[in-house]
């Protein structure tokens, strides 16, 4: 008895786990999956069912099994695709739930398909057991695909996206991408079950991360992320990896028991030929390089999960591969570089080098919103209520940014350099991947011409999106990071706003007898507003909502204490005697309750003016001596430095130049379209016409000349500093 119950623990676990395949359910899943563990272990133990003995019991059971499995389907796609009205009122007179009950007796029909499905497998077993060796290798290779098939469903089922979405040819094309690492590592080794267990392992390994990127980031993991694993791993601890999501954890136990059942299939040798071998790996190869090509050629989406539900999760991840690289602009040429130069380089004898220049001091601020500018919200007090009221001597207003809930550093690039990550493959990381010899940036102009001193500042690790290399790249003369900070102030134990400032203001006390730069990036604000140490000093409390939504309260607490710090910064540089001008931007929305966003934003948001009012945060550039008072409807981090040098009064670069041209065409670009004057709305790239086309064209030809083409970089738009 011990032996039979451990032979069929993986069966048992997965017992009820089939229903991954079937539904995406609510927490109602959890107590009918309990129930169902419960009764699939007793079937199991009891019964001692043995698949391979069809008597006639066992035959008729199995007929049974298979009726069940027949309605498990029929109820998934009525579950699906057909709503019953009369049904629907018959179940709310009874206060019952028709998604409870739905998902209920689809957990108990599918459990019973599962059922079936073993006495299958264990009816294939034996057969297996009695076929002639020539047999063994077309079953070794069903075994595979069967095994590949499954993996993409759960890849699909880890984040809430049915299979059948997609269409049967993507769907195809995903399960050919793992089939063929399959083959790959069968040809190789000639080794079914490990080739079985490492070739979808591989694949459920990357899903799981997945699940994770998708419940932190509200994205699908690409592969650029490879490059931010660094930083990923620093910033882990304030984030809950645990509890394990049911669907993650159910879902593991189904692979583990069809891994266990397929394993037991293909457990015989085949003593393949080397010539076969041989033509296995190229078959395997073939297909490898044939999904990478299509890939290649489908349409990519990054919001939200919509690369899963359009494309699946394998074959979106493959492609973004095939899109890491960047392709040299179609009208590309250093003629023509110099040609848009000429228009707007300086005159070599307007020499402003000796004027009085003021001490420059940019703030970019963890996670810092408006999250008002998604639609309204109530509160119990005014979350910021000193940066809302800063108007005198001062540019205000919102930016557009690339970026939402997390990727920091791309936020600071695009500052730093004017670049945007329109030009760059999708969630790349720019100071890991392009940032690796001297580049251009406002450092690098504002040291080249007015010798400014220009120091960073990160109260974290240097490591972190590879800034310790990246910024004295940049031009940066020094660099404080986490060790340089006392750690006196800190909140949910990131060093706070306030203490960054602080640190600030004493190394202007220092050394103001030369012009600085200092360029600040907080983490006080940072993601995972999950630390219950910092409850009982929340400031700020939501009201008039469908339910709490604690995450949200303690992120406007968290900026809230912001604006007490930003109003001490602004206050001290008020009263000194040197001129000073302050940026102060956020990097990015934060990463809180999603039904919080549904519920300010409205659920069915889904237009690209929509969407980007999730890429939108405020802005404010002040200066302690009189400036002309603007407010700006909404421009993009790529052009916020012009309103800096302006503010300064200091010479904008020639870079800066074509930009502050651009803009009066397109007032704003980000990753996701640019904002047209002439149509009034948000775009996307590709429906660019006229004149808005010619300038996103010059930008892009530009830009891959500052970024990409080193070798025959433009010194007078790019200077860069040895």
């Amino acid at each position: 008895m011990k032996k039979r119950i451990l032979e069929n623990l993986p069966v048992v676990i997965s017992y009820g786990a089939v229903l991954m395949l079937f539904s995406q359910t609510e927490k109602s899943f959890v107590i009918a999956l309990l129930l169902l563990f419960i009764a699939g272990t007793v079937l199991i133990v009891r019964k001692k069912p043995v698949a391979g003995d069809m008597t006639s019991p066992e035959r008729k059971r199995l007929i049974v099994a298979a009726a069940f499995a027949t309605l498990s389907f029929g109820l998934f796609f009525y579950n699906r695709w057909v709503s019953s009205p009369g049904l629907n009122q018959f179940l709310q007179r009874k206060n019952l739930d028709i998604r409870v009950v739905l998902s209920v007796l689809s957990l108990l029909i599918s459990g019973l398909a599962f059922h079936f499905v073993y006495n299958v497998l264990g009816s294939i077993k034996k057969l297996t057991d009695e076929l002639p060796d020539r047999y063994v290798v077309p079953l070794h290779l069903i075994t595979g695909f069967v095994a590949s098939v499954m993996t993409v469903v759960l890849s699909q089922v880890m984040i809430f996206s049915s299979s059948m979405m997609m269409g049967f040819f993507r769907f195809l094309a995903g399960v050919l991408i793992v089939y063929a690492v399959f083959l790959l590592f069968y040809g190789l080794t000639n080794l079914a079950r490990s080739s079985v267990i490492i070739s979808t392992l591989i694949f459920m390994i990357l899903a799981t991360a997945n699940t994770y990127v998708f419940q932190f980031r509200n994205r699908l993991l690409d592969p650029i992320d490879i490059f931010s694993a660094g930083t990923a791993m620093n910033v882990l601890d304030n984030y809950s990896l645990f509890p394990v999501p049911w669907v993650l954890l159910f879902s593991w136990l189904f692979y583990i028991g069809y891994i266990w059942l397929f394993c037991r299939i293909s457990g015989r040798k085949a003593g393949l030929p080397v010539r076969i071998r041989i033509a296995v790996v190229v078959v395997g190869l073939v297909g490898s390089l044939l999904g990478t090509l299509y890939a290649s050629g489908i349409t990519r989406y990054n919001w939200a999960d919509e690369g899963a539900v359009y494309n699946g999760f394998i074959l979106n991840f493959v492609a973004g591969i095939s899109k890491m690289g960047v392709d040299k602009p179609k009208d590309y040429s250093i003629r023509y570089i110099e040609d848009i130069c000429v228009r707007y380089e300086q005159d070599p004898e307007d020499n402003d080098a000796d004027q009085e220049k003021p001490h420059l001091i940019v703030i970019m601020d963890e996670a810092f919103s408006d999250l008002s500018l998604n639609g309204e919200i109530h509160t119990n007090i005014e979350v910021t209520p000193f940066i809302s009221s800063l108007q005198e001597n001062a540019i205000s207003g919102c930016t557009l940014v690339s970026v939402f809930g997390g990727n920091t550093s791309s936020s600071e690039y695009e500052f730093l350099t004017g670049n945007s990550m329109a030009w760059l493959p999708v969630n790349s990381v720019p100071y890991t991947q392009y940032v690796r010899s001297p580049a251009y940036s406002m450092v690098s102009y504002l040291k080249s011409r007015y010798q400014y001193r220009c120091l960073a500042f990160h109260p974290f690790y240097a490591d972190s999106w590879n800034r310790s290399v990246a910024y004295p790249y940049l031009g940066f003369d020094e660099c404080f990071f986490l060790d340089s900070f006392p750690g006196k102030k800190t909140i949910r134990s990131f060093v706070s706003d306030q203490e960054m400032f602080e640190q600030i203001i004493q190394t202007y006390e220092k050394e103001h007898d030369v012009p600085l730069f200092l360029f600040g990036v907080s983490m006080q604000n940072h993601g995972g507003y999950n630390k219950s140490a910092y409850v009982k000093s929340q400031a700020v409390s939501l009201s008039g909502y469908s339910h709490s939504y604690p995450l949200t309260e303690q992120y406007l607490s968290l900026i809230h204490e912001t604006d007490k710090a930003v109003e001490y910064l602004i206050r001290y540089f008020s009263e000194a005697d040197d001129k000073v001008v302050i940026v102060f931007f956020g990097d990015h929305q934060p990463k809180i309750e999603e039904e919080f966003y549904g519920e300010v934003c409205g659920y069915n948001a889904g237009s690209l003016d929509e969407i980007q009012n999730r890429y939108k945060v405020p802005f404010f550039v002040w200066a302690n001596y009189e400036i002309e008072e603007k407010h700006i409807n909404c421009t993009s981090l790529n052009y916020l430095s012009s309103y800096m040098y302006e503010a300064a009064g200091l010479e904008l670069p020639v870079y800066n130049r074509f930009l502050s041209d651009m803009e009066k065409v397109i007032p704003s670009v980000n990753a996701n379209g640019f904002y047209s004057n002439r149509s009034a709305r948000f775009l996307p790239f590709d429906a660019a016409s006229g004149e808005e086309r010619s300038w996103l064209e010059q930008y892009q030809i530009l830009q891959y000349n500052n970024v990409f083409d080193k070798k025959n970089r433009n010194p007078a738009l790019f200077p860069v500093l040895d």
